[in-house]
C-alpha cells in the first residue's frame, strides 16, 4: 500500500489492515458460478469448432462487412 488511504472511505478510528482483510474475505463469496448446462454448451461448441463442424468468422471480416453496410447511410436522417 502507498499509505494514501487516509482520505478515502476509512474513518480516523478504522484500521486499514482490518478493512482490507474484511473486504477480501467478504468478496470471496461473491464470485459468479456459471450453470453446468452453460459450461457444457461451451465445451460442446469448442469440440464442434475443433472438429471442423463449425466455421469461425474472424472479427475483422465482420467489421469490414459492417463498414460496407454503413457506407452511404445518412446518420443525420430524421
Amino acid at each position: 500500500m502507498t499509505g494514501n488511504w487516509k482520505d478515502y472511505g476509512l474513518m480516523f478510528y478504522d484500521d486499514p489492515y482490518e478493512s482490507c482483510y474484511d473486504c477480501f474475505w467478504s468478496y470471496l463469496g461473491e464470485d459468479d458460478t456459471l450453470p453446468k448446462e452453460f459450461l457444457e454448451h461451451l465445451q460442446d461448441m469448442v469440440d464442434r469448432i475443433e472438429s471442423g463442424e463449425e466455421k469461425l468468422i474472424p472479427l475483422e471480416n465482420v467489421m469490414d462487412g459492417l463498414k460496407d453496410l454503413a457506407l452511404g447511410v445518412d446518420v443525420n436522417h430524421d
